[in-house]
Formats: structure tokens, C-alpha cells, sequence
């Protein structure tokens, strides 16, 4: 960018008060010490000025801005100036109007300020805007049109965009030569127009202005600029390269005019375009044109597009023909040979032979020496990262190592000399010398410039975080973090560098934040590292379990990378790693064997072939193909043993992965080998808190388990414990639901692998279970706990900014919920809705948590261990934790093991039913059939408690936290041969979520509580009841048909039931609302805040849809929302048939108002903090989709997340009649004893005294606090 402009400065203003004359003395010092050059203290006397200002007069404050702007543009303060330029703008704009001069000149100072500042994308679109502007105020053929237009040009330039800016320069540059206050406009127009002309291959126009730039600059003795001595090293280029040729193609155009198209699409990354340009050029070529400068231009440039596109065998036929041109065409010794010398040696790296690429890279770089010192730096940082990449960082250390301790390349920017520095830092680091690295660049800090120092501050950042000085590492990017005047691309590179350090530090919610930061700055100013951002954060979202965010960002990134590119592969191997994970492996497996065979073919036996080899063999290991693992395991292993050595972290991963296939076939001692030789490097090279370190903790102590290695085995089971514990409470805070339940779905095997450990080591020593316990009362309701939390400790902040902004979090869900509710058809029309609105609600979700997490306390939070629930116990009081296992994770045997505690337990006593899988299937469908048919059923209590039995001897009282088919089996009705009573007859089971809502104290009831009472809705609405639909729709799957499938039958019962409940309360001075027949909406029940009593009487439903393999589970995607099971379970309020019935027969669905089919999702959305109890008294309401250690997810789990102590629900289908009875007796016992849990229990024995069977008495069970 040449000198910037000196824009007209306006002196005015007859100073009427002493403020004033104060901003006139410092606004005449700032411009006296501006025009003598000294920009510091002028910037400092007009920003003392403008203080001032701000409280005079629009005038005064918009000259002050303009003196400010000027000042930073000439003075090199680009990224401070840029707020103060939108100010002026704004200023001229109001004072003046859009045609004014001052708010033109403005708008120009802001478009060079942007290009400054290295926003280039942005400052091209300034800068366009430009010409137009100027040619409306000053005229189309005026000296600012066409000096804005020579200003757009040079940013297009600098951006790479050579087409256009050739086109731009080819308009403007005769205007600017005619005009004559253009002089200095015309000079550096001359240089950059060659430079353009140079890049796209038009060397007889390049030569033409460079030697009249040089000419005009010998006339006014101007041979000191850079400019005319980089014109005066093209010029001898271009002059030892000979005549243009001047063939045409059979098209009409010449070569020369394809070779511009060419280049232009390749730097495009359109290389497909590119290709089709070459071919017309080599159709063109012939003996009598063969050995010119364009011949060599192509098969050079089409060598490098060759390579590019991984065709290799066809780029080193054109570099062969470029080699024999070379020949004839140019000295020994000319750069040209160093070009071809350099891509020749990309493709000997390729064939694995890396001495001979050595070689030629040295030769290449000898042939450069007279080159531009831009292009010998360029090259030399290519080639060292080209071995980096290629796992030789000793031939990339000899590359570098004499340029790099000798200062960098004379006469080479500031740009190229740094980008030496860092990749010989690389180098060192990867052959882990890191404190050599470290040490080198602190001398290199110590005497650099100011705008170098950041970027090298952030290279030793990433040398410290090497050498495992973690902290120190983050400290010193934070700091440099902290710089107001940081440019864009280095804060860019700061924070992704810091985002990777707390990444590695396990510190993953400030890693997310830097890794979001840093992919928006790159968007910004660098668009190809953004799409390298991308990867690490999608990789960062693999390691947290959230595959649905990574996913989408590798299939974003795949539309904008050319299809055959390495990095196209890498995205694709990690595509495929998430369809593995997500049980698609047929998507995987097509993505791994096109990735192989794709390098396969090129001929690359390089590290990144190792990786795709890799891949390839966990897909087959998942798949049972243990044989064909091991192979492509092994061929990896030792293509890493070749590049990379033993000790890198590549070669640990390899070996740890290849001993996951041995320990499966069985050779558990090679197993072992592998892995200890894996912790070994991985703790020299990580640390022994990284997550990759503590992973291969598990597989080793999973392994001993395995050996019955128990001594080994329970240290490391005992660490992995507290270090997942840790990440759960460092990460949950800042986590949206959807992602705590990825990040939980993702470590749920450790948890039940040290869960199953511990079951078969208290054999050996029975103190294994106090930690059991201890490890699961964190662990159990993880989910469920940490959503209730977030949303208690909201409401009860008395923060009204927090609350509004949660009131709009349940808003936007509103919202998706509406959507979720539509048909497929129409679900999937409104996608892009949801589509904007699902990050909406993720990011305010997420915010929302870590704001609530500041309103924890102490008298908050849950008691975490056994011993302090203990206490809590009285005589004749027990607590039970039930835990559903699986088994050594690969069989398919399930067991249920119980852990109690009494008064004066020391240790929990554990009971093991080995049965699982027939207590799930079996014994479950006998318990259910002969409830429902009345009959006595004396196998149950032998199957579900009767091993229990003689831990709860002296027991009245049992708080159980159920799990698996726990959860479906109310306890209380299972019969006891041999004592002739049911379990209820003797012990009250008071069913808890997590056993540490025992700690948990109820807010007491309000004086006047509120209930609200919903029953018998009209779920026609006014509509004929007309079933021909079930004809019309045979055949048909939907989720309407299924729950519309006959009808909904009228709850007249429920009538009668709840006005019972309401006559009840209304005795007792509760403040009762009832909401009967056509006012029992979804609307009404949406709209309650907290009442104390919640009771709704009404169908409830839960559709039961098996999970298919590679099915999305729990997803937020509009497309997969059958796969919740939150909205596959719900209540039918008023018009839910009439809505259903439309949905069938294929009616518009309701997208304004609510359909009256009340889901568990928007369930969960409700204000329910000060609810005591919510009773869903109807069929099934307590059914929903059972899932290890959370319980059910259906209604229950959404009302006690939405703030509910307590629900009470249906588990099989309820007699009108008995329920009825059930409900007024339990709210006569309620409101006189006070105690719902009593009332609950005394209520039940009541009524088995009418009604002997458990179909009647048993339905309902109460869980919560």
C-alpha cells in the first residue's frame, strides 16, 4: 500500500468558552506535531483534544475525529483508529449528508484503515464501494474516481485476486496518466499494475510499466524507494527470460490469455478450471513455440496443479518437460531451476524418498539466491514445512538452520523473516528440543520490533506448552491477548494457540470460548487457517462426545476445500471417525477405503497415510474383522516407526490403538506391553493429567481387570474416577443439555467399567464400596441434577437481567417445540427455521449455566457422600441404590447390584441378582400380565426382592434410587409367598431420583398455596368425531396415527375427580384454579408459574420407537426429533384428536398455536421452582425410555427438571374409578398430616383394603424429595 493520503484538514471555530480554547490549543499542537512528522505526540495532543470535544458541538467533535483518522493512517495506528473512523463517518454523515466530500473522504480513510489492519475481505468491499461514491460528488471522469479505483485495485492485489485487479488497473491506469494532479496516483499505479501483470504471466506488459515506473523514478531521484529496486530484480528476470510467444489456440485466444485464466483459477483453488485452461495451452504448444517463456509458465504451473490435485505420476511428466525448456531457455544457475527443483522435490517427499528431496530442495534454494530475498524465503519455508509434514524434521532443521541463526534472509520483510523463525522452531520442537526452541526465542523476543514481538511471544507460548510448561504457556498468550492494538490475524493466532494449550490442560469451556473467538478473526482475515480452526474445534467437540456439532462443521468444510486435497482427506478420516462413533459405519467405511486408496494410488507412504491406514483399522475392528486390523494397524505402526521415531505421540497412539485388537483376540500380554509402552510417551509428552493419558489409564487398568491384575487394576480405576469427576464439574457449568448428555453418553463407559470393577474386587476387599457409592451418588441423575440445578439457582438469584434472559431461552424452545411438533413433512419444509433457531437457544443455554453456577452455594448443593447421608437416617430407616451393569462392557449379560445402608452400616452391604436380562424381558412381561389380570403373582418378589431381603430385616422405612427395570416395577406391590403380604404391608419405599435428595429440604408451603387443576379436555373441540380416516391411512406410520390410532375416549371420571380435589382444597384455604372441558389447553398448563400443586387428569402417551442402528440419540435436529424421547411422550389436552386427525389425513399442521399434544420437551420448559408436587393422574404417565444411571426420560424427568420437588404417576394403565378414590383419599391424608410422602403411603394402604389386587391400589408412585 503506498504513502496514504493527506486528506484536507478543516481549521475553524472562534472559540466562545474555555473548554473550548482548551480543545483549540491541543487541536492546533496535534496538527502542528502531525505535519512535522512526529505522530506520537500528535496523536496524543488531538486524543486529549477530542476528550474535549465529545462534549462541545457535532462540528467540533467531527473535525477532531477527522485530525485523529488522518493522524493514525499516516502514523501506522490502523486497529486503534478504526472505532474513531466510524465515528467520523457517522459525524459527516448526520452534519453533511451522503454527498458530502468530508464524509467521502471519511468512508476512504476507513476502507485503507480496514486494509491496514489486514481485514482484506472486508476492505474489498469498501473499498468497491468507492468509485461509484466518488464519481456521483466529484464526477465519473474526476481524479478521485479514478484514485479510488486504483485504490480498489491495489486491495484486490494484495488479496490475490490478480484477475480482477488486472481488469481494475487496465481501466484506470490511462485515466490516472492523463490527469494531472494523478502524479503520484500514476507512479505507484505503474509498479503494482507490472506486479499484476507479472503474477498472471503477461511479462511483455509487466516489463513495459515496470521500466517506465523505473524511468520516472530515475527522473525525480527516487532510486532509494523498495519499490524501484524490486522493479529493477523483476526487470533482470524478465529479460533473461526471452520474448513472449504469441500463439493462439484454437479457441481464438492465446496462449498467453489461457495461461492468465489458468493461474487465475488455480490460486482460486478452482483447479478443475485451472486443468481445462492448461489443456487448451499444451493442445497450442508445438515445436515452433516449445522454448519460450510461456511453454516453461505452463508446464511448470501445471506441474504444481498436478501435485496439488494428487496426480502425480502426470505432475512429473510436465515438470520434465519444464526441465528440458529450463534448459535451453535459462543460465545455469537462473531461479526458474530452483522452481522446478522445489516441486521435484515435493514429489520425491511423496515417494518417500526424503534424502533425494533434501537435495533438490537444497539445489533449489542455492538457484534462488537471486531471486527476490520474498521468493528465496518463501520457498525456504515451503520446503521445511513440506518435510515437517512429511515426518522429517531433521532434514527441515538442515534447511532452516543456516538462515535461521544467521538472521534470516537479507533484504526479506518482516513477514517471511518471522515465518522462518517459527518453522525452525517447528523443526526443533518436533525432534524435542524444546528447550533449545524455547531459549532461541527468547533471544529473538529480545531484540525484535514491536509489530514482531506478539508474534513471537505466541511461538514461545506453543515451545512452553511443548516442554509441559502448560500454565506458563497460557499465561504468556493471555498476556499478549491483553494488547489493545493487536492486529486481527495475530489475535487470531493467539487465541487459537491458547484454545489448544487449555484444550491439552483440560480447561474445555475457555478452550471453546478461544476456538470460537479465534474461527470468527480468521473468517475475517484468513480464510484457509479458519477452515484449519474448524478441524481442531471439530476434533475439540469429538473429545467432548458432541458428534452432531462436529459433524456439521467437517461437512461445511468439505463444500469449501478442492476434493481431492489433503486436507480433504484429513477432513474426511475424521467424518468417518464420527460415523463410527455414531454407529454409520457403512458411511464410514466408503469415506476411509476412498481415502486409502486415494493415497494408495498417489504413491504416499507418508505419516498421513499412516493415519488413513489407521482409520481404517478401527472401522474393521468395530466391525469383528480383527485380522485385517491387526494388519493395517501394524502397516501404520511402522510407517510411523520410520518418520516420526518411537517416542512421538503418533507412534503411542498407534501402539495403543493396535493393543485395543490384541487384548480382543485374546493376546492380553502383548496387549499389555503396548499400552504401558503408549502411558510411557504419552506421560514424558503430555503429562499425566491430559485426557489422552488418562484414557490409556483406563484401557491398562480395564486390561488388568481383565488379568485379574486387582493390585494394578484398582489404583488406576480409583484415578480415573476423580480425573472424569473433575472434568464434570469443570465442564457441566458451561455445557447446553444436548451437550452435557454427548459429553455423558461419551464417558458413560468408564463410569460403568469402574462400576463393574469394583462390584467383582469387593470380593477381595468389601471398603471398595464406600467409594462405590460415593462414585455414584455423583454420577447418577448426572443429567437430570445438573438441568434442575441450573434452573433453580436462575430463579432463585432474585437477578432480574438473568431471569429475563432465561424468560427468552424458554421462549426460543417454545418456539423449536412448536416445530418438533409438525409432521415430518412440514418439519423438514421448516428446518431452516429451526436451523437458526437451535444455536440461538444453545449458546443463551450455555451462557445461562455458567452465570447460574455463580449462584451456587453451600446450602445448594447436595451432600456427595454416603457417611453424610447416613446421618440423616433414623431407626428403622434404609437407603438403596440400584445400579444396572453390564458385565465386562463387551458380553451381553446384565446384572442388577444393590447397595444398602442402614444406621449403623460401616460399609454398604451389596446384593448382586445375576439375572438381569430375564428380569428385563421375562419376569417383567409376567409382573405386567398378572397385574393386569388380577392375578396373585408369588414368582416377582422371588425374582425382584426376595435376595434383599435379610439387609432390610428391622427396616420400615427404604429410600430407594431406582434404576433399569426399577424404574417400571413399583416395589410396593410385589408379593411375599411366604409371609402372605406385600412388600407395602411392611415397608413405606420412597422412591428418589439420586440418594442425595435425602439432603435436600422442601421450601415450606405458602399460606394461601395455589393449585391448579386440569381435567376432562375436549380433545375434539367442537369437531364430529369421524374415524374413516383409519381406513385412508392403512398402512400409514406416523406419530400422529399412532396416537390418535381409534380415537381418544372421554375421561368423564376425570370430571368428577377433580372437582373432588378442588372442593378438598378450597376447605383447607387453598387458592384453587380449575380448568374443565374445553379451557383444560395446552395453553393453560404452558402458562402456570410455580403453583404449589400442579394436577393434571387426563391420557397420557408414550410412543415406543426402538432405536435403529446408527440412529442419532438425544439429537437437536429438527430431522431427527422422533429420536427424543422427551417428545414421544406427553398428555392430550382440548383439540389434541381434532389436530391429530388433521395431521393424518394430511391437513396443514398447527404452526400458530398449540395442537393440544403436551410433550415431555415442552414439559421441561415450564417455570416450575416452587412446585411441590405435580400429580399426573392418568395412564402410563410415568412410562419413557429407560436409560442406565438417569432414570426415565418422559414426563417425570421433565417436570423435575423444570423445578417440580415431586411427581406422582401412573406406571400401567389406571381403573376411573379406583383413581378417583386414590386421589381424594390422598389429598384428605395430605392436607391433614402435611406430609405428602406419608400421605402417599397411607393413602395406598387405604385403599388395598377395598381393593385386594395391585391393578388398583399399586399404579401410582411418588418420586423426588
Amino acid at each position: 500500500m503506498h504513502p496514504a493520503k493527506h486528506f484536507p484538514l478543516i481549521l475553524v471555530l472562534v472559540c466562545h468558552t474555555l473548554v473550548a480554547q482548551d480543545w483549540k490549543t491541543l487541536y492546533d499542537q496535534g496538527k502542528q506535531a502531525y505535519d512535522a512528522g512526529q505522530y506520537d505526540q500528535a496523536l496524543a495532543n488531538t486524543e486529549k483534544a477530542y476528550a474535549l470535544a465529545k462534549n462541545a458541538d457535532a462540528k467540533t467533535s467531527a473535525y477532531t475525529l477527522q485530525l485523529l483518522t488522518v493522524i493514525s493512517l499516516d502514523g501506522g495506528f490502523a486497529n486503534k483508529a478504526l472505532a474513531w473512523s466510524e465515528e467520523e463517518i457517522k459525524k459527516f454523515l448526520e452534519l453533511e449528508g451522503a454527498n458530502s466530500r468530508h464524509y467521502y473522504e471519511a468512508l476512504h480513510k476507513q476502507a485503507q484503515l480496514i486494509q491496514l489492519s489486514g481485514q482484506l475481505p472486508l476492505a474489498i468491499e469498501k473499498h468497491a464501494a468507492l468509485p461509484p461514491l466518488a464519481g456521483k460528488i466529484y464526477g465519473p471522469e474526476s481524479y478521485e474516481y479514478y484514485s479510488a479505483s486504483s485504490a480498489y485495485g491495489q486491495v484486490l492485489m494484495e488479496a490475490g485476486s490478480f484477475a480482477q485487479s488486472q481488469e481494475v488497473w487496465n481501466k484506470c491506469l490511462p485515466k490516472l496518466k492523463q490527469l494531472p494532479d494523478a502524479g503520484e496516483d500514476y507512479f505507484y499505479g505503474l509498479y503494482y499494475a507490472a506486479f499484476v501483470d507479472h503474477k498472471l504471466g503477461t511479462s511483455q506488459e509487466a516489463y513495459r510499466k515496470w521500466t517506465e515506473f523505473v524511468s520516472v523514478a530515475d527522473q525525480n531521484n527516487l532510486q532509494n524507494l523498495e519499490e524501484y529496486k524490486q522493479a529493477k530484480t523483476f526487470l533482470a528476470e524478465l529479460q533473461r527470460k526471452g520474448l513472449n510467444a504469441n500463439t493462439t489456440s484454437s479457441d481464438g485466444k492465446s496462449i498467453q490469455q489461457h495461461l492468465t485464466a489458468a493461474l487465475d483459477y488455480q490460486n482460486k483453488k478452482q483447479w478443475d478450471l485451472a486443468a481445462a485452461e492448461y489443456a487448451l495451452v499444451e493442445k497450442s504448444l508445438s515445436p515452433e513455440n516449445m522454448y519460450s517463456l510461456p511453454a516453461f509458465t505452463h508446464y511448470l504451473n501445471f506441474g504444481r496443479l498436478l501435485y496439488q490435485q494428487r496426480r502425480y505420476a502426470d505432475a512429473s511428466l510436465r515438470l520434465n518437460e519444464g526441465r528440458k525448456i529450463a534448459e535451453k531457455l535459462f543460465p545455469p544457475t537462473a531461479p526458474e531451476h530452483g522452481y522446478l527443483q522445489y516441486l521435484e522435490g515435493e514429489l520425491k517427499l511423496v515417494e518417500g524418498k526424503a534424502t533425494e528431496a533434501q537435495q533438490l530442495y537444497l539445489n533449489a534454494f542455492a538457484n534462488l539466491k537471486s531471486a527476490s530475498p520474498e521468493i528465496q524465503a518463501t520457498y525456504l519455508i515451503n520446503a521445511s514445512r513440506a518435510m515437517l509434514t512429511a515426518g522429517q524434521p531433521q532434514f527441515s532443521l538442515a534447511l532452516l538452520q543456516p538462515v535461521a541463526t544467521a538472521n534470516g534472509i537479507p533484504g526479506a520483510d518482516e513477514k517471511h523473516q518471522l515465518g522462518i523463525v517459527t518453522t525452525y522452531c517447528d523443526a526443533l520442537e518436533l525432534l524435542n528440543r524444546n528447550d533449545d526452541a524455547v531459549s532461541y526465542l527468547k533471544g529473538k523476543i529480545a531484540t525484535a520490533s514491536t509489530s514482531s514481538k506478539a508474534t513471537l511471544q505466541v511461538k514461545l507460548a506453543e515451545a512452553l506448552k511443548e516442554s509441559g510448561q502448560w500454565q506458563e504457556a497460557a499465561s504468556l498468550v493471555q498476556e499478549v491477548l491483553k494488547s489493545p492494538s493487536l492486529p486481527a490475524e495475530i489475535k487470531a493466532e493467539a487465541s487459537y494457540q491458547l484454545a489448544r494449550t487449555q484444550q491439552q490442560l483440560g480447561q474445555h469451556v475457555p478452550a471453546e470460548k478461544n476456538y470460537l473467538a479465534a474461527l470468527e478473526l480468521y473468517r475475517q482475515v484468513n480464510p484457509e487457517n479458519a477452515l484449519q480452526v474448524s478441524n481442531s474445534l471439530a476434533t475439540f467437540y469429538i473429545q467432548l462426545g458432541n458428534y452432531e456439532a462436529a459433524e456439521n462443521i467437517y461437512i461445511n468444510a468439505l463444500s469449501s476445500v478442492p476434493a481431492n486435497s489433503t486436507f480433504s482427506n484429513t477432513l474426511k478420516q475424521n467424518l468417518a471417525a464420527i460415523y463410527q462413533q455414531t454407529k454409520k459405519l457403512k458411511e464410514a467405511q466408503q469415506l476411509l477405503e476412498a481415502v486409502v486408496q486415494s493415497e494408495k494410488s498417489a504413491g504416499n507412504v507418508s505419516p498421513e497415510y499412516a493415519i488413513s491406514l489407521q482409520n481404517l483399522a478401527a472401522l474393521h475392528q468395530r466391525a469383528g474383522d480383527y485380522t485385517k486390523a491387526k494388519t493395517l494397524y501394524e502397516q501404520a505402526l511402522d510407517i510411523d516407526r520410520k518418520y516420526s521415531g518411537e517416542q512421538s505421540l503418533s507412534y503411542a497412539t498407534k501402539m495403543a490403538n493396535l493393543a485395543t485388537v490384541c487384548a480382543e483376540t485374546g493376546e492380553l500380554a502383548k496387549a499389555r506391553t503396548l499400552y504401558e509402552s503408549a502411558l510411557k510417551i504419552r506421560a514424558a509428552k503430555l503429562g499425566t493429567e491430559h485426557p489422552d493419558y488418562v484414557f490409556n489409564e483406563y484401557n491398562l487398568a480395564v486390561l488388568y481387570h481383565r488379568m485379574q491384575e486387582y493390585s494394578l487394576a484398582r489404583p488406576l480405576y480409583k484415578k480415573i474416577g476423580v480425573s472424569y469427576i473433575q472434568q464434570i464439574n469443570e465442564l457441566f457449568p458451561a455445557m447446553s443439555e444436548q451437550e452435557k448428555t454427548a459429553f455423558y453418553n461419551k464417558i458413560q463407559e468408564v463410569i460403568t467399567a469402574y462400576e463393574d470393577f469394583a462390584v467383582e474386587f469387593a470380593s477381595t476387599d468389601k471398603n471398595i464400596l464406600s467409594e462405590l457409592l460415593d462414585f455414584r451418588l455423583q454420577t447418577k441423575a448426572l443429567l437430570l441434577n445438573a438441568s434442575a440445578g441450573m434452573r433453580n439457582r436462575i430463579l432463585a438469584s432474585g437477578d432480574p437481567m438473568l431471569i429475563e434472559k432465561f424468560t427468552q431461552w424458554l421462549q426460543t424452545k417454545e418456539q423449536l417445540a412448536l416445530i418438533f411438533s409438525l409432521p415430518a413433512e412440514e418439519r423438514a419444509a421448516r428446518k431452516p427455521i429451526a436451523d437458526a433457531l437451535q444455536p440461538k437457544a444453545t449458546t443463551a443455554e450455555k451462557e445461562l449455566s455458567a452465570k447460574s453456577e455463580l449462584f451456587a452455594s453451600s446450602t445448594g448443593k447436595k451432600s456427595s457422600s454416603w457417611k453424610e447421608l447416613q446421618v440423616l437416617l433414623k431407626p428403622g430407616e434404609a437407603m438403596m441404590e440400584m445400579m444396572r451393569l453390564r458385565l465386562n462392557l463387551k458380553n451381553d449379560s446384565v446384572i442388577y447390584v444393590a447397595l444398602i445402608v442402614k444406621p449403623g452400616t460401616q460399609v454398604p452391604d451389596m446384593v448382586i441378582l445375576p439375572k438381569g436380562r430375564a428380569m428385563e424381558l421375562r419376569e417383567f412381561a409376567y409382573y405386567r400380565n398378572n397385574i393386569r389380570f388380577l392375578l396373585t403373582n408369588e414368582r416377582s418378589y422371588q425374582v425382584y426382592w426376595k435376595a434383599l431381603e435379610p439387609y432390610l430385616a428391622g427396616v420400615n422405612t427404604l429410600y430407594l434410587s431406582p434404576d433399569g427395570v426399577y424404574n417400571k416395577v413399583n416395589a410396593s406391590t410385589l408379593f411375599d409367598p411366604e409371609k402372605q403380604q406385600y412388600l407395602i404391608d411392611r415397608i413405606s419405599v420412597k422412591l428418589v431420583s439420586n440418594l442425595r435428595d435425602l439432603s435436600m429440604k422442601p421450601n415450606p408451603m405458602a399460606a394461601a398455596p395455589q393449585a391448579v387443576l386440569i381435567g376432562y379436555p375436549d380433545y375434539l373441540q367442537n369437531a364430529k368425531e369421524d374415524h374413516t380416516y383409519l381406513t385412508a391411512s392403512a398402512g400409514k406410520s406416523s406419530t400422529a396415527f399412532e396416537l390418535v390410532r381409534g380415537g381418544l375416549d372421554p375421561l368423564p371420571a376425570t370430571k368428577m375427580e377433580v372437582q373432588k380435589v378442588e372442593k378438598l382444597l378450597k376447605d383447607h384455604q387453598w387458592n384453587v384454579r380449575l380448568h374443565l372441558f374445553e379451557t383444560a389447553t395446552e395453553e393453560v398448563i404452558k402458562a402456570q408459574r410455580s403453583p404449589a400443586l400442579l394436577h393434571v387428569a387426563t391420557h397420557g402417551f408414550f410412543i415406543n420407537t426402538p432405536k435403529k442402528e446408527g440412529e442419532v440419540v438425544y439429537s437437536q435436529s429438527v430431522l431427527h426429533a422422533e429420536s427424543n424421547p422427551l417428545l414421544r411422550s406427553g398428555l392430550m389436552l382440548a383439540g389434541a384428536e381434532k389436530n391429530l386427525v388433521s395431521q393424518v389425513i394430511g391437513k396443514p399442521g398447527n404452526t400458530t398455536s398449540e395442537d393440544g399434544v403436551f410433550t415431555a420437551y415442552e414439559a421441561m420448559n415450564m417455570n416450575l421452582q416452587n412446585t411441590d408436587l405435580v400429580v399426573l393422574s392418568a395412564c402410563e404417565t410415568g412410562a419413557g425410555e429407560v436409560r442406565n444411571g438417569e432414570g426415565v426420560y418422559g414426563l417425570q424427568r421433565s417436570f423435575l427438571v423444570a423445578g417440580a420437588n415431586s411427581v406422582m404417576m401412573s406406571l400401567w394403565k389406571v381403573n376411573d374409578e379406583a383413581t378417583q378414590e386414590l386421589m381424594v383419599l390422598f389429598y384428605s391424608n395430605w392436607l391433614a398430616s402435611k406430609d405428602k410422602r406419608k400421605a402417599f403411603y397411607q393413602t395406598q394402604l387405604d385403599l388395598k383394603k377395598k381393593y385386594a389386587a395391585p391393578y388398583y391400589w399399586g399404579p401410582f408412585v411418588m418420586i423426588g424429595q
